[in-house]
């Protein structure tokens, strides 16, 4: 049996977006994929790519993998295509 995150009321989980040149890892940034959006009144929603405030995240790690778990009030803008 497979288990997943959910986030919890007010929280946003985040798939933290590496920076890569060449395909050499440069360092983490803070934009990321949306994976799990609590309640909330902040206008964002899974598969979302958000800039957010990266000082008051916490990392999560999940089946071997890192996500951070932010405040749904500390997403900074959604990046939207034109």
């Amino acid at each position: 049996l497979m288990s997943s995150l959910r986030a919890s009321n007010g929280m946003v989980l985040i798939l933290p977006i590496e920076l890569l040149a060449n395909g050499v890892f440069m360092g983490e940034t803070n934009v990321g994929e949306v994976i799990s959006v609590g309640k909330t009144q902040v206008d964002v929603k899974v598969g979302d790519t958000v800039i957010y405030d990266k000082e008051n995240a916490n990392p999560v790690y999940w089946n071997g993998q890192s996500f951070l778990l932010i405040y749904d009030i500390r997403v900074l803008a959604v990046v939207e295509d034109e």
